[in-house]
């Protein structure tokens, strides 16, 4: 870590919802795999995922492990097709 790397209470200083434990829970299993690893954190609207992710990618970063954050919109896509099939069986 050097002079311009984020401490974990700057990463995690808003947090009032205890994510920074879990944070640091999933950054030790991670550090456990020495393979390459794909995480998907689903969750409905309003839980915090987006809050969750961009501070862990920071701790991840901190721990000197290769982040690519995509934030795709997976949820509404599910949710556009679910409503495309829905359309077809309703017609």
């Amino acid at each position: 870590m050097n002079d311009t790397d984020e401490s974990a209470d700057d990463i995690w200083g808003e947090d009032l919802l205890g994510f920074s434990e879990q944070g640091a829970a999933f950054t030790s299993l991670i550090k456990s795999i020495n393979d390459h690893r794909t995480i998907s954190i689903e969750v409905g609207y309003g839980h915090g995922k987006t809050f969750f992710r961009e501070r862990w990618a920071k701790q991840l970063e901190a721990a000197g492990e290769c982040v690519i954050l995509n934030q795709n919109q997976t949820t509404v896509g599910l949710m556009q097709i679910l409503f495309g099939l829905t359309s077809s069986i309703m017609n």
